[in-house]
Parts: structure tokens; sequence; C-alpha cells
């Protein structure tokens, strides 16, 4: 950065409405333990079959909890009955939810302002670009 700049984050973020869709509401109001919220950004939503099988098997064995996932199942593989997919998500309005406990993130700065405003814990999951870069104060977090 410049020396005259300052930087200033979390500007974007804003306070949930309290409203979400029909089919979101519902699906987090079932989770009798909680939700997982997955979302590499808005740049990757098709993602290769033999790493959403891996997620799959393992969002499978989360007994009690929940997935809304962003993801595009392009190649119709089959997931577990306790994962929601969508194309588009309220991102900030889920994380906004009481009952969401980790966020799984692609570490783009939006999505980590989200969470930190909303207190939802995160796993980062770097695929490109500056998220390397902005995977690095989750990682010291977590030491």
């Amino acid at each position: 950065m410049m020396p005259n700049m300052v930087y200033v984050g979390g500007l974007t973020v804003k306070r949930s409405t309290g409203k979400l869709p029909t089919d979101i509401k519902n699906f987090i109001d079932g989770a009798e333990k909680g939700v997982v919220l997955v979302t590499f950004g808005s740049m990757v939503s098709s993602i290769p079959p033999r790493v959403v099988e891996k997620l799959s098997s393992a969002f499978a064995r989360l007994d009690g909890y929940r997935v809304i996932w962003r993801l595009d199942n392009e190649d119709n593989l089959k997931l577990p009955d306790n994962v929601m997919i969508s194309q588009w998500l309220p991102q900030s309005d889920i994380l906004a939810h009481p009952t969401v406990k980790l966020f799984v993130t692609h570490c783009g700065t939006n999505g980590q302002y989200e969470a930190v405003y909303h207190g939802v814990p995160m796993i980062g999951f770097p695929t490109f670009g500056n998220a390397f870069y902005n995977a690095v104060p989750i990682a010291k977090a977590t030491a």
C-alpha cells in the first residue's frame, strides 16, 4: 500500500435482515445440532467431481448437522440428505443465523469479514489469487 492510503476493512458488511428464503430457512431450522455454510466464492461454482465426492463423504458423517453449499452440481453427483446446494446464497444472512456453527470459505475478503462480524468460526480453503494471503490470519488465529 502507498503511505497515504489507509486500509479500512469490513465496510461492505451489513446487518442481517433476519429474512431468509423459505427453503433455506426451513433447511436451517431442521438442523438438530447446527449448520455448516460452505462456499468457495462467486468465481468457483464448479468443483471437480473427485473433490465434490470427498467433501460429500465428509459432510455425510456430520450426524445432526446440515450443510448449505454453494455448488453447481453439473456432474449430478449424489449428495447426502443433510446437504442443500444452491448456485446463489444470501451468505451474510445465513452467517447471521444463530445455528450456523462453521463457515468453510475460499478466503475471500468479504466472506471473511462477514464471518468475523457474525462471530462464525472459519476453515480456510484458498483456491486462487489473494485467497492464500487472506488465509494467513485464519491459520494464525488457530495456532
